[in-house]
């Protein structure tokens, strides 16, 4: 049992090629007992137990030896807390009727090819990709390579490397000097000093050659008046079912997914795992006409469409 589990399954996935399961994360559950999504441990502690967490060493450097006793106890508050935390979250979940429903995510988590990143791939993950001009998006696609290279040869977070958005600012402006990479936003003089040479090699690479192609999934079509009408009237079935739950439906689907759905998508969050069961399978069914919405005493009503 884990609390955002990604990171620490990430070191067995480097150093042993596999990860332990079965897995059973407490963040990925929180939704699903009405917390907030992506909820920091401290929190849902504190939500669950009632626990005041201690967060002066949240901060600390873990690689400096011998770790004090305020780093040893709250090292261990992760592991105490969590076993008394575990069956509470279990029986409500299970009282609920959502236990079974986190099982294919706790699945995909065990799988070790999800945090094995293959850096040639790394520009994929940038967000707004879709709209840079080709050479700019050559350019990023060798520097997200050679960040993931670094980081994982420096054995760093990657945005402790350099962060995403300073990366694209470097592609789209494309300099060729070091007072011009001294310019960019965000970029530091350390920085600069430690890999500026080697920002501009690439940048000289990049502006030499064709990007790879951008995968399908993010070149998603302006959505016309239909399909903006069409989503607000999932967005509108959504908060019913969310309301059913009693969960934020924002936890369950953004605009963007429901745009996504509209559009055709199939690989979206929304139509996997709890979010199908729980809204996804029926939002579903409304874009495919299979639904029916009427208003009684001021009141939306929707129900399945009968033959004929």
């Amino acid at each position: 049992m884990l609390h955002a589990c990604s990171q620490d399954l990430e070191i067995f996935a480097h150093l042993r090629g596999a990860v332990p399961g079965p897995i059973f994360d407490t963040q990925l559950a929180a939704p699903l007992l009405g917390l907030p999504e992506q909820m920091g441990y401290g929190a849902f502690v504190k939500e669950m137990l009632g626990v005041n967490l201690d967060k002066a060493q949240a901060r600390t450097d873990w690689s400096q030896r011998p770790l004090g006793d305020a780093q040893l106890r709250y090292a261990a508050d992760d592991v105490r807390y969590l076993v008394e935390v575990y069956p509470r979250v279990t029986q409500r979940l299970q009282e609920l009727g959502r236990l079974e429903w986190l099982k294919s995510e706790f699945e995909a988590c065990e799988r070790a090819e999800r945090y094995i990143q293959d850096p040639a791939t790394a520009w994929r993950r940038v967000r707004g990709i879709e709209k840079l001009r080709p050479k700019a998006l050559a350019i990023l696609q060798l520097l997200t390579r050679w960040r993931e290279e670094t980081a994982q040869q420096k054995d760093l977070p990657r945005n402790w490397v350099i962060r995403d958005e300073v990366l694209v600012d470097i592609a789209r402006l494309a300099p060729g000097q070091l007072d011009a990479l001294d310019r960019i936003r965000n970029l530091t003089a350390k920085t600069v000093d430690r890999y500026g040479q080697a920002l501009l090699d690439l940048v000289r690479e990049g502006l030499q050659r064709q990007p790879d192609p951008i995968p399908s999934w993010t070149r998603r079509s302006k959505a016309t008046v239909g399909e903006e009408a069409l989503a607000d009237l999932l967005q509108a079935q959504l908060r019913l079912l969310a309301d059913n739950f009693q969960i934020n439906s924002a936890m369950i689907a953004s605009r963007k997914d429901l745009l996504a759905l509209v559009q055709g998508e199939q690989d979206i969050a929304l139509l996997r795992g709890w979010r199908r069961e729980m809204a996804g399978a029926e939002l579903l069914a409304m874009r495919n006409g299979q639904r029916i919405v009427s208003v009684e005493d001021g009141q939306v009503q929707i129900a399945a469409k009968t033959a004929g």
